[in-house]
């Protein structure tokens, strides 16, 4: 008969908590352990979970507003290459535009 196998380590113990971000193409986890041998092994207070959570937010809400700076500048820069070719109507419409999606109102397929 085989002896069963052993474990080179004991399992981990402890907790972990991540928190969701997203903001523009980008995704992912803001986390936090405490899991052995490198960490305590103790729970995770409230106050942690908090920090994490605050942190993600903030992760989020840096990458959004990162993606409307970008797509507000390649609006403005398609803006001026057609604006050679326009009428005054439809260059008064796109500065509009431009102006709700500075403004974060609008999306990025105006026109």
């Amino acid at each position: 008969t085989t002896p069963a196998p052993t474990l080179a380590a004991p399992p981990p113990k402890g907790a972990y908590f991540a928190a969701p971000f997203s903001g523009g193409k980008y995704r992912g986890f803001v986390a936090v352990d405490t899991l052995t041998p490198s960490g305590t092994g103790a729970a995770l207070p409230a106050a942690d979970k908090a920090v994490v959570a605050r942190v993600a937010a903030a992760v989020s809400a840096a990458l959004k507003a990162g993606a409307v700076a970008r797509d507000t500048d390649r609006m403005a820069f398609k803006d001026a290459s057609l604006a050679k070719f326009d009428s005054a109507e439809a260059t008064a419409a796109r500065a509009a535009a431009y102006a709700a999606a500075k403004a974060g109102t609008a999306s990025k397929d105006v026109a």
